[in-house]
């Protein structure tokens, strides 16, 4: 793992990402063959769509891999 901070909130997600979504997996409209951005409430990370594309992995704190995505790029 790369040097990461674990901390009580998101770094790249929406900070009241668990009342701003009601779906689990949102693609931004601008998404097209170069760059993708899902936002969401999350979902776990064997049901990502960008899971071969970026490098994800369980908690940074535990290192627990039950855990679900709410932002990918």
């Amino acid at each position: 793992m790369l040097y990461e901070k674990v901390q009580d909130v998101p770094r790249l997600a929406s900070k009241d990402w668990k009342t701003l979504y009601d779906d689990e997996l949102v693609p931004d409209e601008g998404n097209d063959w170069d760059g993708k951005v899902f936002r969401g409430a999350g979902v776990p990370i064997e049901e990502h769509p960008l899971k071969e594309n970026c490098n994800m992995h369980g908690c940074g704190n535990c290192d627990s891999e039950h855990v679900k995505v709410i932002y990918a790029q």
